[in-house]
């Protein structure tokens, strides 16, 4: 009987229990390398699209300057080449050149200056021509071999094609700036005639009605 005691005294300890409470595979999760790493990466994603974002602008802006100045012949079509470093980019001017409306502002009122008025100039940097396509076409094609009807947007670079867009809305709305500031001028230049013209008639009866009376 003692000694079925004993052994129930020496079994209320379990060593492998005692070990247990502490578990050192969760101790060590608590951080993520992974997850603290991602603020970083966003951070280098997002300076990495706006440097692309930039890349697009400029080169957007490129194009229209090389367009306007082209029609404000402050260089010849022989020079557009000069303009650009690569054949794609080349290319890619060809296409937004095709894609610029050809005369947006047709003149409604004399240029030149006619009796004692003052002409108004049409803004011919927004105005290419289909002689100044031809001529763009023509070069080239000399230099690059690069016909118009062969030219696909698709074909080229996705910046590129970015830059092109982005070209073709910048240049439309310098169009319609242009349009709406020469249209209000020359309303402008015809209430000038209108006035002038009644004021002139005014005068003339007058005259003649002095004259009347005085010849009666």
């Amino acid at each position: 009987m003692v000694t079925n005691n004993n052994n129930s005294v020496d079994q209320p300890q379990d060593e492998g229990i005692v070990d247990q409470p502490q578990d050192e595979g969760i101790v060590d999760q608590p951080q993520d390398e992974g997850i603290v790493d991602q603020p970083q990466v966003k951070k280098n994603s997002d300076e990495t699209q706006a440097e692309s974002h930039r890349l697009e602008a400029d080169f957007a802006l490129s194009l229209v300057n090389t367009l306007i100045g082209f029609n404000n012949q402050e260089f010849s079509s022989f020079e557009i080449p000069s303009k650009f470093s690569a054949r794609d980019e080349t290319c890619c001017f060809a296409l937004f050149a095709q894609a610029a409306p050809i005369t947006p502002i047709p003149a409604t009122y004399p240029e030149g200056k006619f009796l004692w008025f003052k002409g108004v100039p049409v803004p011919h940097a927004a105005n290419l021509t289909p002689a100044g396509l031809d001529e763009i076409e023509q070069v080239l094609g000399s230099n690059y071999s690069i016909g118009f009807s062969d030219l696909n947007l698709a074909d080229l670079d996705p910046v590129m094609i970015n830059s092109h867009q982005m070209a073709v809305k910048i240049y439309n709305d310098r169009v319609n700036k242009m349009r709406a500031t020469y249209l209000a001028t020359v309303k402008d230049a015809k209430s000038q005639v209108t006035e002038v013209c009644v004021a002139a008639l005014c005068g003339f009866a007058v005259v003649l009605i002095l004259v009347s009376l005085v010849v009666m």
